[in-house]
């Protein structure tokens, strides 16, 4: 029997579309499930947790990114290790997904689901928090908090572009210290630094090309203070994932990064911003089980 969470909000509404669809597919099929709709945020967190507790072997997400990474932190927290996240993509983002190459698509998706196929993926830790896709601080932290004024007033990717060009305008770079895997600290004012599990955040922008969801480790994506003026020229192929060769921006392979401020700053989970000062992360290898 599957568990279904739904997400009424996500894409604007359009997650009550595709779960209407979604359900006339399942009830042609004669397959039993459980419909439950999100009412708040981290609503899906406890939704998820007590389905794999209850025993429900088969949770699926209808909804986005953030939907996805609440559902998936729930099956985590719940210890449960045979139950298994679906993803049935509607947000404006779909990030994740573009690492699995889950398809956007509801039918190919709930195939991807109903044939049963199962990957172990990775998943990343931040203190004492979960996130399963990119984790960072510097530049996309204050990207997101901008575009957040423009949502709703346009279009998702062009409220992030406007969240970009605001962010330009008002850009300070972050005073970090960081010590990968135990490593000499280094001191530096940084662009960015973002801690990837999955390839792609922001809505499809590649942060790292060399990232995967099943390899053990992360990938620290580390881009030094460089003069404003460059950094629209920059911006585009980062974007694209074509910034490997940029000598500003260094990938490192890690199995865990302190990072220390000089004062409380926000960080970037998945989307969810956090504050805080001092952030060890870590990977746990093989921490959650998805349909793929």
């Amino acid at each position: 029997m599957y568990y279904v969470i739904v997400n009424p909000t996500a894409g604007k509404g359009k997650a009550i579309k595709i779960f209407k669809k979604l359900s006339e597919r399942l009830d042609i099929s004669g397959i039993e499930y459980k419909t439950v709709f999100t009412e708040h945020k981290f609503h899906a967190s406890e939704l998820s947790k007590n389905a794999a507790l209850d025993g429900y072997k088969s949770i699926i997400a209808v909804g986005g990114d953030g939907t996805v990474s609440e559902v998936a932190n729930g099956i985590v927290l719940s210890g449960v290790s045979d139950a298994v996240m679906g993803v049935v993509a509607c947000g404006t983002g779909n990030d994740l997904i573009r690492s699995l190459n889950i398809p956007k698509d509801m039918d190919k998706s709930l195939d991807i689901i109903l044939k049963g196929s199962i990957l172990p993926i990775d998943i990343g830790r931040m203190n004492d928090k979960y996130f399963f896709n990119v984790s960072s601080v510097g530049f996309d932290v204050e990207v997101v908090q901008n575009t957040e004024y423009f949502k709703g007033k346009m279009p998702g990717s062009l409220a992030y572009f406007c969240g970009i060009i605001k962010t330009l305008f008002c850009l300070r770079f972050k005073k970090l210290t960081y010590s990968i895997d135990g490593g000499e600290p280094v001191e530096q004012e940084l662009l960015l630094l973002a801690a990837a599990n999955g390839k792609y955040y922001g809505g499809g922008i590649k942060v790292s090309p060399y990232a995967d969801l099943k390899d053990g480790i992360l990938d620290i994506v580390v881009i030094e203070k460089v003069k404003k003026r460059i950094i629209p020229f920059m911006l585009g192929g980062f974007m694209k994932g074509k910034h490997t060769k940029i000598k500003e921006i260094t990938h490192t392979d890690a199995s865990s990064v302190l990072i220390e401020a000089d004062g409380i700053i926000d960080i970037n989970l998945d989307g969810e911003i956090i504050s805080g000062d001092k952030m060890m992360f870590t990977v746990e290898r093989a921490g959650l089980k998805v349909f793929v």
